[in-house]
């Protein structure tokens, strides 16, 4: 069973299936350092959170692998 909601830096809950539309990059924006990671339950992604990881990379081939592409406006 998966957890559907995401919390981002945006303090907003989203639809996990969102994220299917979603590229996380570092920094989000030009004045923002923060990162994001993920909890997984079964290889399944439970939400994203800010600033609780030093391994961004590892984190975007994880979304790369479970989302393929989107983007993030």
């Amino acid at each position: 069973m998966i957890v559907s909601r995401v919390y981002l830096r945006t303090k907003k809950l989203y639809n996990l299936a969102d994220l299917k539309k979603w590229h996380f990059t570092t920094p989000l924006n030009r004045h923002d350092t923060h990162h994001l990671y993920l909890t997984f339950m079964s290889g399944k992604i439970l939400h994203v959170k800010e600033n609780e990881t030093e391994n961004f990379k590892e984190i975007k081939l994880l979304l790369e692998t479970n989302f393929r592409s989107y983007s993030l406006a």
